[in-house]
C-alpha cells in the first residue's frame, strides 16, 4: 500500500513547504499531494482552510505556488505529486496554464474540487491527465455516478465524525468498489488517519494507498518527529502480507 502524505502549498512560505517535501521524501512517503489554495475551500477541516488562509495573506501570486511545485519536483524528480486544486483556483490561473504546467513538471493526477465548469475535466483528461473522485463515507449515490466522469484513483473517506464504527464498513465499502470498478481504478483512503493503527486498518481493508495531513500538522514544528511518524507509517504500509 502506498503512503500519501498532504502539504499546504505556501504554508508555513513557499520555502517552507519544499521543506517539508523534503522530509516527507526522505523519511519513505511515496506520494506527496500539495494543494494551491482556494479563497473557498469548502470540503477542508479548519486547519486547512486557516493555513490556505495564511498562505494568500503572504500571496495572490498563484506562479508562486506553480514554481514552489516545480522546485519540488526538481529537488525530487522520482517522487509522485498528486494535486488539489478547487475550480474557482484554476479559474484564476487559467485552464490552458494549468494544463501546461502539469505536463511541464510531470503531474499525472488531480483532485479537482467542484463542478461548475465540467470542460475543465474533459479538458485535462484529454491530456492524459487522471482526474481522481471524492468519495463521502456514507458512499452517496451521486457521488459514485460521478466516479463514471473521471479516470483517476477514487479517494474514499476513511472515518466520519457522522459515525461510531468509524473503519467496521471499510472492508464492505472498498470490497463494493472493487466489484464495481475492478482494479484499474486505485482507491486511496483518508480523512482521519492519525495512528499506526489507522494506517494497519486501511491496509487491512484492502486499500490501495493511504492520506496522512493532521496528524503531521500537529507535530510539524518538530522535523525528526515528523520524520519519525512517516517511516513507521511506511513500515506498515509496505509490510508484506502473511500467507
Amino acid at each position: 500500500m502506498k503512503l500519501a502524505c498532504y502539504i499546504s502549498n505556501g504554508y508555513p512560505s513557499p520555502d517552507g513547504t519544499i521543506e517539508y517535501a523534503k522530509n516527507y521524501a526522505m523519511s519513505g512517503s511515496d506520494i506527496i499531494q500539495i494543494d494551491f489554495p482556494s479563497y473557498n475551500p469548502y470540503l477542508e477541516s479548519d486547519a486547512i482552510k486557516q493555513r490556505m488562509k495564511s498562505a494568500l495573506a503572504i500571496t495572490e501570486d498563484f506562479n508562486v505556488y506553480m514554481n514552489t511545485i516545480a522546485k519540488i519536483h526538481v529537488c525530487l524528480p522520482t517522487m509522485i505529486i498528486f494535486l488539489l486544486i478547487y475550480e474557482d483556483t484554476l479559474s484564476l490561473i487559467g485552464i490552458d496554464r494549468f494544463i501546461e504546467f502539469c505536463v511541464e513538471n510531470n503531474i499525472e493526477n488531480i483532485t479537482l474540487i467542484g463542478s461548475k465548469n465540467g470542460n475543465y475535466r474533459s479538458q485535462i483528461m484529454n491530456k492524459e491527465i487522471k482526474i481522481s473522485s471524492y468519495l463521502p463515507y456514507d458512499l452517496p449515490t451521486n457521488d459514485i455516478q460521478l466516479i463514471d466522469t473521471t479516470n483517476g484513483f477514487i479517494y474514499l473517506q476513511a472515518k466520519s465524525h457522522l459515525s461510531k464504527d468509524h473503519f467496521l464498513e471499510l472492508p464492505r465499502k472498498i470490497s463494493f468498489l472493487r466489484e464495481k470498478y475492478g482494479l484499474d481504478r486505485p482507491i486511496f483512503c483518508g480523512v482521519g488517519l492519525q495512528t499506526l493503527a489507522d494506517i494497519e486498518f486501511v491496509k487491512e481493508s484492502g486499500a490501495d494507498g493511504a492520506f496522512i495531513g493532521s496528524s503531521l500538522f500537529k507535530i510539524e514544528n518538530d522535523a525528526i518527529l515528523v520524520s519519525k511518524l512517516i517511516t513507521e507509517m511506511k513500515e506498515i504500509a509496505s509490510r508484506e502480507e502473511l500467507l
